[in-house]
């Protein structure tokens, strides 16, 4: 099922509790905003506080560094996916943030915490477990993995940290490469 069918299947299942939502819903509606300007006020233009933990959350348990460096390296993912979204002028903005929000309360299904709440054994173990599939529920919440790798990827020292030469200079290095010698037949 695709993600639109998951958010229609979620909005029949929340029908029965409409009355609550809407008697929460001045609360829920001060918890988003609040959220946002708080975001607003770290220099995020898109995300809220909930997905900017929620993102760092995801990098760290991905991203198996075990280095001191790794919390930075997280906010900085974080403040690149940030930026794509930004820069990227799509309708379909609201599926990226809503897939962050899934990813931060799926683990409540299994009656855990809030996905940035887990300790890092407990978000490893559900990225292991949980996050690894392509079919299902989980599947499609597993289309972060994408997000994060986008977000720690952009920069010069993760993309040299694996290797990773950039197309445009591929060409320099393979003109500066002695030449192959001719096959003899």
């Amino acid at each position: 099922m695709s993600l639109n069918g998951y958010l229609a299947f979620a909005a029949a299942l929340l029908l029965p509790v409409s009355p609550f939502v809407l008697i929460a819903s001045p609360w829920i509606v001060f918890r988003r905003r609040r959220a946002r300007a708080l975001a607003r006020e770290a220099g995020y233009a898109q995300l809220d506080t909930t997905m900017v933990r929620c993102l760092e959350a995801c990098t760290k348990a991905m991203i198996r560094a075990d280095s001191a460096g790794n919390a930075i390296e997280a906010e900085r993912a974080v403040r690149d996916i940030d930026r794509f979204l930004d820069l990227s002028y799509s309708s379909r903005t609201w599926r990226t943030k809503a897939l962050i929000l899934a990813v931060e309360h799926a683990p409540r299904l299994t009656y855990w915490r809030p996905f940035s709440e887990l300790s890092a054994d407990q978000a490893r173990a559900f990225v292991d477990h949980r996050l690894a599939t392509t079919k299902g529920l989980y599947g499609t919440i597993s289309l972060v993995r994408q997000l994060v790798r986008l977000g720690y990827y952009a920069s010069d020292s993760a993309r040299s940290s694996i290797g990773f030469v950039p197309f445009a200079e591929r060409n320099k290095q393979r003109k500066s490469a002695k030449p192959t010698p001719a096959l003899q037949v």
